[in-house]
Protein backbone atom coordinates (compact mmCIF):
# COMPACT_ATOMS: atom_id res chain seq x y z
CA UNK A 1 0.00 0.00 0.00
CA UNK A 2 1.53 3.37 -1.00
CA UNK A 3 2.15 5.96 1.69
CA UNK A 4 1.66 9.73 1.82
CA UNK A 5 2.67 12.26 4.47
CA UNK A 6 0.70 15.50 4.84
CA UNK A 7 2.09 18.37 6.89
CA UNK A 8 -0.12 21.16 8.21
CA UNK A 9 0.87 24.32 10.06
CA UNK A 10 -2.22 25.07 12.15
CA UNK A 11 -4.56 23.01 14.34
CA UNK A 12 -7.59 24.01 12.27
CA UNK A 13 -5.83 22.99 9.07
CA UNK A 14 -4.91 19.67 10.68
CA UNK A 15 -8.52 18.92 11.53
CA UNK A 16 -9.66 19.80 8.01
CA UNK A 17 -7.12 17.36 6.53
CA UNK A 18 -7.93 14.74 9.18
CA UNK A 19 -11.60 14.69 8.13
CA UNK A 20 -10.65 13.03 4.82
CA UNK A 21 -9.16 9.96 6.55
CA UNK A 22 -10.57 6.84 8.18
CA UNK A 23 -9.33 4.22 10.67
CA UNK A 24 -7.04 6.71 12.38
CA UNK A 25 -4.48 5.67 14.93
CA UNK A 26 -1.87 7.70 16.79
CA UNK A 27 1.88 7.14 16.48
CA UNK A 28 4.71 8.87 18.32
CA UNK A 29 8.09 9.24 16.66
CA UNK A 30 11.35 8.61 18.50
CA UNK A 31 11.99 12.38 18.69
CA UNK A 32 8.56 12.95 20.23
CA UNK A 33 6.55 14.09 17.20
CA UNK A 34 2.95 12.91 17.26
CA UNK A 35 1.31 11.70 14.03
CA UNK A 36 -2.01 10.20 13.17
CA UNK A 37 -2.04 7.49 10.52
CA UNK A 38 -5.18 6.64 8.60
CA UNK A 39 -6.49 5.28 5.33
CA UNK A 40 -7.66 7.07 2.22
CA UNK A 41 -9.38 5.33 -0.70
CA UNK A 42 -8.29 6.90 -3.98
CA UNK A 43 -9.39 6.18 -7.51
CA UNK A 44 -6.20 4.21 -8.16
CA UNK A 45 -4.84 3.08 -4.78
CA UNK A 46 -5.75 2.63 -1.16
CA UNK A 47 -3.35 4.95 0.67
CA UNK A 48 -1.77 4.98 4.09
CA UNK A 49 -1.63 8.65 5.09
CA UNK A 50 0.36 10.05 8.02
CA UNK A 51 -0.49 13.60 9.16
CA UNK A 52 1.01 15.97 11.68
CA UNK A 53 0.97 19.63 12.67
CA UNK A 54 4.22 21.59 12.39
CA UNK A 55 5.19 25.01 13.69
CA UNK A 56 4.53 27.79 11.20
CA UNK A 57 8.12 28.15 9.96
CA UNK A 58 10.51 26.82 7.35
CA UNK A 59 12.80 25.43 10.05
CA UNK A 60 10.00 23.35 11.53
CA UNK A 61 8.78 22.08 8.16
CA UNK A 62 12.32 21.05 7.17
CA UNK A 63 12.87 19.16 10.43
CA UNK A 64 9.53 17.37 10.35
CA UNK A 65 9.85 16.50 6.66
CA UNK A 66 13.17 14.78 7.34
CA UNK A 67 11.77 12.90 10.33
CA UNK A 68 8.67 11.76 8.47
CA UNK A 69 10.78 10.43 5.61
CA UNK A 70 12.89 8.35 7.99
CA UNK A 71 9.80 7.03 9.75
CA UNK A 72 7.39 6.37 6.87
CA UNK A 73 9.50 6.34 3.67
CA UNK A 74 6.54 7.92 1.82
CA UNK A 75 5.86 7.94 -1.89
CA UNK A 76 4.55 11.52 -1.73
CA UNK A 77 4.64 14.43 0.71
CA UNK A 78 2.10 17.26 0.71
CA UNK A 79 2.23 20.50 2.65
CA UNK A 80 -1.21 22.08 3.06
CA UNK A 81 -1.24 25.56 4.58
CA UNK A 82 -2.67 29.06 4.40
CA UNK A 83 -1.09 31.85 2.37
CA UNK A 84 -1.43 35.58 1.84
CA UNK A 85 -2.36 36.58 -1.69
CA UNK A 86 -0.03 39.10 -3.34
CA UNK A 87 -1.63 39.48 -6.77
CA UNK A 88 -4.05 37.82 -9.19
CA UNK A 89 -5.81 35.82 -6.44
CA UNK A 90 -9.00 36.04 -4.37
CA UNK A 91 -9.97 34.76 -0.95
CA UNK A 92 -10.60 31.02 -1.05
CA UNK A 93 -8.45 30.39 -4.12
CA UNK A 94 -5.96 27.52 -4.01
CA UNK A 95 -2.38 28.08 -5.13
CA UNK A 96 -0.46 24.96 -6.07
CA UNK A 97 3.19 25.99 -5.90
CA UNK A 98 5.19 25.18 -9.03
CA UNK A 99 8.24 26.75 -7.41
CA UNK A 100 8.92 28.08 -3.92
CA UNK A 101 11.31 31.00 -3.50
CA UNK A 102 13.11 31.57 -0.23
CA UNK A 103 12.98 35.35 -0.02
CA UNK A 104 15.29 35.34 3.01
CA UNK A 105 18.23 33.79 1.16
CA UNK A 106 21.25 36.02 1.37
CA UNK A 107 22.78 37.94 4.24
CA UNK A 108 21.97 41.03 6.21
CA UNK A 109 24.48 43.89 6.12
CA UNK A 110 23.39 47.52 5.97
CA UNK A 111 20.48 46.28 3.89
CA UNK A 112 19.05 42.86 3.18
CA UNK A 113 20.81 41.41 0.13
CA UNK A 114 19.19 38.44 -1.58
CA UNK A 115 20.41 35.70 -3.85
CA UNK A 116 17.59 34.12 -5.87
CA UNK A 117 16.97 30.76 -4.21
CA UNK A 118 14.05 28.64 -5.33
CA UNK A 119 13.07 24.98 -5.46
CA UNK A 120 10.61 23.26 -7.77
CA UNK A 121 7.85 20.93 -6.68
CA UNK A 122 7.43 17.57 -8.42
CA UNK A 123 6.78 17.63 -12.15
CA UNK A 124 4.51 14.59 -11.89
CA UNK A 125 2.26 16.19 -9.28
CA UNK A 126 2.14 19.55 -11.05
CA UNK A 127 0.94 17.80 -14.20
CA UNK A 128 -1.75 16.02 -12.21
CA UNK A 129 -2.78 19.34 -10.63
CA UNK A 130 -3.07 20.90 -14.09
CA UNK A 131 -5.34 18.05 -15.19
CA UNK A 132 -7.57 18.20 -12.10
CA UNK A 133 -8.05 21.97 -12.10
CA UNK A 134 -9.82 21.63 -15.45
CA UNK A 135 -12.46 19.44 -13.80
CA UNK A 136 -14.92 19.87 -10.96
CA UNK A 137 -14.37 16.45 -9.36
CA UNK A 138 -12.56 17.95 -6.38
CA UNK A 139 -15.66 19.92 -5.38
CA UNK A 140 -17.33 16.65 -4.40
CA UNK A 141 -14.88 16.45 -1.49
CA UNK A 142 -16.36 19.63 0.01
CA UNK A 143 -19.51 19.87 2.07
CA UNK A 144 -22.51 21.42 0.27
CA UNK A 145 -22.24 24.49 2.51
CA UNK A 146 -18.63 25.10 1.44
CA UNK A 147 -18.92 24.47 -2.28
CA UNK A 148 -18.43 27.51 -4.49
CA UNK A 149 -17.61 27.65 -8.17
CA UNK A 150 -16.04 31.06 -7.72
CA UNK A 151 -12.76 29.76 -6.33
CA UNK A 152 -9.85 29.24 -8.70
CA UNK A 153 -7.03 26.71 -8.72
CA UNK A 154 -3.80 28.47 -9.70
CA UNK A 155 -0.43 26.87 -10.41
CA UNK A 156 2.31 29.42 -9.87
CA UNK A 157 5.51 30.26 -7.98
CA UNK A 158 5.15 31.50 -4.40
CA UNK A 159 7.48 33.15 -1.88
CA UNK A 160 8.32 31.63 1.49
CA UNK A 161 10.03 33.05 4.57
CA UNK A 162 9.67 33.69 8.29
CA UNK A 163 9.54 37.49 8.22
CA UNK A 164 6.11 38.80 9.21
CA UNK A 165 4.03 40.94 6.85
CA UNK A 166 3.74 43.67 9.45
CA UNK A 167 6.09 46.40 10.58
CA UNK A 168 8.49 46.07 7.65
CA UNK A 169 5.75 45.01 5.25
CA UNK A 170 6.51 47.77 2.75
CA UNK A 171 10.18 46.82 2.52
CA UNK A 172 9.36 43.11 2.34
CA UNK A 173 6.81 43.56 -0.41
CA UNK A 174 9.22 45.72 -2.39
CA UNK A 175 11.82 42.97 -2.08
CA UNK A 176 9.41 40.28 -3.29
CA UNK A 177 8.07 42.34 -6.19
CA UNK A 178 11.60 43.21 -7.27
CA UNK A 179 13.31 39.83 -6.97
CA UNK A 180 10.45 37.31 -7.14
CA UNK A 181 7.91 39.02 -9.35
CA UNK A 182 6.38 35.71 -10.47
CA UNK A 183 5.23 34.87 -6.93
CA UNK A 184 1.49 35.38 -6.43
CA UNK A 185 1.34 34.42 -2.74
CA UNK A 186 3.51 34.31 0.34
CA UNK A 187 3.64 31.78 3.18
CA UNK A 188 6.02 30.53 5.86
CA UNK A 189 6.82 26.81 5.55
CA UNK A 190 6.96 25.64 1.93
CA UNK A 191 10.64 26.19 1.24
CA UNK A 192 11.75 24.23 4.31
CA UNK A 193 9.74 21.21 3.20
CA UNK A 194 11.24 21.28 -0.31
CA UNK A 195 14.76 21.82 0.99
CA UNK A 196 14.57 18.80 3.27
CA UNK A 197 13.20 16.53 0.54
CA UNK A 198 15.74 17.65 -2.07
CA UNK A 199 18.13 14.67 -1.59
CA UNK A 200 15.29 12.14 -1.90
CA UNK A 201 14.79 11.92 -5.65
CA UNK A 202 12.19 9.13 -5.56
CA UNK A 203 9.73 11.04 -3.33
CA UNK A 204 7.26 13.38 -5.01
CA UNK A 205 6.38 16.61 -3.20
CA UNK A 206 3.74 19.30 -3.57
CA UNK A 207 2.75 22.32 -1.51
CA UNK A 208 -0.83 23.62 -1.68
CA UNK A 209 -1.99 26.87 -0.12
CA UNK A 210 -5.42 28.29 0.52
CA UNK A 211 -5.59 32.07 0.12
CA UNK A 212 -6.80 33.09 3.58
CA UNK A 213 -5.86 36.78 3.41
CA UNK A 214 -5.01 39.38 0.80
CA UNK A 215 -2.04 41.68 1.09
CA UNK A 216 -4.19 44.80 0.91
CA UNK A 217 -6.42 43.62 3.78
CA UNK A 218 -5.69 43.28 7.47
CA UNK A 219 -6.53 40.06 9.22
CA UNK A 220 -9.20 41.90 11.20
CA UNK A 221 -10.89 43.16 8.02
CA UNK A 222 -10.80 39.79 6.27
CA UNK A 223 -13.91 37.65 6.23
CA UNK A 224 -14.18 35.65 9.44
CA UNK A 225 -14.53 32.29 7.69
CA UNK A 226 -12.10 32.98 4.84
CA UNK A 227 -9.25 30.99 6.37
CA UNK A 228 -11.32 27.91 7.07
CA UNK A 229 -12.90 27.96 3.60
CA UNK A 230 -9.51 28.46 1.93
CA UNK A 231 -8.03 25.47 3.76
CA UNK A 232 -11.06 23.29 3.02
CA UNK A 233 -10.55 24.07 -0.66
CA UNK A 234 -6.81 23.37 -0.52
CA UNK A 235 -7.33 20.12 1.39
CA UNK A 236 -10.08 18.90 -0.97
CA UNK A 237 -7.89 19.60 -4.01
CA UNK A 238 -4.89 17.88 -2.36
CA UNK A 239 -6.89 14.70 -1.78
CA UNK A 240 -8.28 14.82 -5.33
CA UNK A 241 -4.70 14.84 -6.61
CA UNK A 242 -3.78 12.01 -4.25
CA UNK A 243 -6.74 9.96 -5.42
CA UNK A 244 -5.54 10.08 -9.03
CA UNK A 245 -1.82 9.41 -8.47
CA UNK A 246 -0.53 6.10 -9.78
CA UNK A 247 2.43 4.73 -7.85
CA UNK A 248 4.43 2.22 -9.85
CA UNK A 249 4.82 -1.07 -8.02
CA UNK A 250 3.84 0.04 -4.51
CA UNK A 251 6.02 -1.47 -1.85
CA UNK A 252 8.97 -2.09 -4.20
CA UNK A 253 11.31 -0.44 -1.70
CA UNK A 254 13.14 -3.12 0.25
CA UNK A 255 16.13 -3.31 2.61
CA UNK A 256 19.23 -4.93 1.14
CA UNK A 257 22.21 -5.16 3.47
CA UNK A 258 21.07 -2.03 5.26
CA UNK A 259 20.50 -0.06 2.05
CA UNK A 260 17.16 0.98 0.58
CA UNK A 261 16.71 0.16 -3.08
CA UNK A 262 13.72 1.52 -4.97
CA UNK A 263 12.87 0.79 -8.58
CA UNK A 264 12.41 3.82 -10.80
CA UNK A 265 10.81 4.05 -14.22
CA UNK A 266 12.64 5.37 -17.28
CA UNK A 267 10.30 8.36 -17.47
CA UNK A 268 10.92 9.20 -13.82
CA UNK A 269 14.68 8.87 -14.32
CA UNK A 270 14.64 11.22 -17.31
CA UNK A 271 12.51 13.72 -15.40
CA UNK A 272 14.88 13.64 -12.41
CA UNK A 273 17.94 14.06 -14.64
CA UNK A 274 16.23 16.96 -16.38
CA UNK A 275 15.47 18.66 -13.07
CA UNK A 276 19.06 18.29 -11.87
CA UNK A 277 20.43 19.66 -15.14
CA UNK A 278 17.96 22.54 -15.03
CA UNK A 279 19.08 23.41 -11.49
CA UNK A 280 22.75 23.39 -12.53
CA UNK A 281 22.00 25.62 -15.53
CA UNK A 282 20.00 27.96 -13.29
CA UNK A 283 23.01 28.34 -11.00
CA UNK A 284 25.32 28.92 -13.95
CA UNK A 285 23.06 31.63 -15.31
CA UNK A 286 23.96 33.94 -12.44
CA UNK A 287 27.57 34.05 -13.65
CA UNK A 288 26.97 34.02 -17.40
CA UNK A 289 27.76 37.29 -19.15
CA UNK A 290 26.85 38.76 -22.51
CA UNK A 291 23.74 39.93 -24.29
CA UNK A 292 23.06 36.49 -25.77
CA UNK A 293 23.00 34.84 -22.35
CA UNK A 294 20.65 37.48 -20.99
CA UNK A 295 18.05 36.26 -23.47
CA UNK A 296 17.59 33.22 -21.20
CA UNK A 297 15.97 35.40 -18.54
CA UNK A 298 12.83 35.37 -20.66
CA UNK A 299 13.08 31.59 -21.00
CA UNK A 300 13.13 31.20 -17.22
CA UNK A 301 10.12 33.47 -16.85
CA UNK A 302 8.11 31.44 -19.39
CA UNK A 303 8.93 28.12 -17.71
CA UNK A 304 8.19 29.43 -14.22
CA UNK A 305 4.68 30.20 -15.51
CA UNK A 306 4.28 26.76 -17.12
CA UNK A 307 4.35 28.14 -20.69
CA UNK A 308 6.36 25.26 -22.14
CA UNK A 309 5.08 25.48 -25.73
CA UNK A 310 5.94 29.18 -25.81
CA UNK A 311 9.34 28.35 -24.33
CA UNK A 312 10.14 25.86 -27.10
CA UNK A 313 8.98 28.29 -29.78
CA UNK A 314 11.16 31.06 -28.33
CA UNK A 315 14.19 28.78 -28.01
CA UNK A 316 13.83 27.48 -31.59
CA UNK A 317 13.74 31.06 -32.84
CA UNK A 318 16.76 31.86 -30.68
CA UNK A 319 18.58 28.85 -32.11
CA UNK A 320 17.94 29.95 -35.71
CA UNK A 321 19.13 33.46 -34.91
CA UNK A 322 22.25 32.84 -32.85
CA UNK A 323 23.41 29.20 -33.10
CA UNK A 324 26.07 29.77 -35.76
CA UNK A 325 27.84 32.49 -33.76
CA UNK A 326 27.14 31.15 -30.27
CA UNK A 327 29.77 29.77 -27.91
CA UNK A 328 29.59 26.30 -26.32
CA UNK A 329 28.12 27.61 -23.08
CA UNK A 330 25.24 29.27 -24.91
CA UNK A 331 24.54 26.12 -26.98
CA UNK A 332 24.59 23.97 -23.85
CA UNK A 333 22.09 26.22 -22.06
CA UNK A 334 19.80 26.40 -25.08
CA UNK A 335 19.66 22.61 -25.53
CA UNK A 336 19.16 21.95 -21.84
CA UNK A 337 16.30 24.42 -21.68
CA UNK A 338 14.73 22.79 -24.72
CA UNK A 339 14.95 19.47 -22.90
CA UNK A 340 13.39 20.85 -19.73
CA UNK A 341 10.56 22.46 -21.71
CA UNK A 342 9.95 19.14 -23.49
CA UNK A 343 9.70 17.46 -20.09
CA UNK A 344 7.20 20.10 -19.10
CA UNK A 345 5.00 18.94 -21.98
CA UNK A 346 5.47 15.28 -21.02
CA UNK A 347 7.56 14.62 -24.15
CA UNK A 348 10.29 12.56 -22.46
CA UNK A 349 11.37 10.84 -25.69
CA UNK A 350 12.11 14.28 -27.16
CA UNK A 351 13.86 15.55 -24.03
CA UNK A 352 16.35 12.67 -23.73
CA UNK A 353 18.28 13.30 -26.99
CA UNK A 354 18.26 17.04 -26.28
CA UNK A 355 20.01 16.44 -22.95
CA UNK A 356 22.48 14.07 -24.62
CA UNK A 357 23.30 16.60 -27.35
CA UNK A 358 23.74 19.30 -24.71
CA UNK A 359 26.52 17.28 -23.06
CA UNK A 360 28.71 17.80 -26.12
CA UNK A 361 28.78 21.53 -25.37
CA UNK A 362 29.24 21.33 -21.58
CA UNK A 363 32.69 22.74 -21.02
CA UNK A 364 32.24 22.91 -17.22
CA UNK A 365 32.18 19.16 -16.58
CA UNK A 366 34.23 16.19 -17.64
Amino acid sequence: MPCAVILTSHSDDYNIVRAHLSELREETLEQGGVYEVGKFSGNVHEWTVAITEIDDSNASSATETERSIKKYNPDVIFLVSAAVGLKDVSLGDVVVASKVYNYQSGKEEEEFLTRPDGLNTSYKLIQRAKAERKKTDWLARLSPVTISNNHNILISPIASGDKELSGQAVELLELIHTRYNGAIAIETSGFGCLKAIEPYKTIDVLTLHGIAFLINETEENSQSDSRANALKNASAFAFEILSKIKVEEPGSTQPVDGVRIQEISADKLIADIGQQVKDSVSLASHTANGEHHRRFNHVQSLMDNGQFKETIQYLEELKKELWAQADSSFRYRLLVNLGVASLGLGENSTAAPQFIEALHYNTEDD
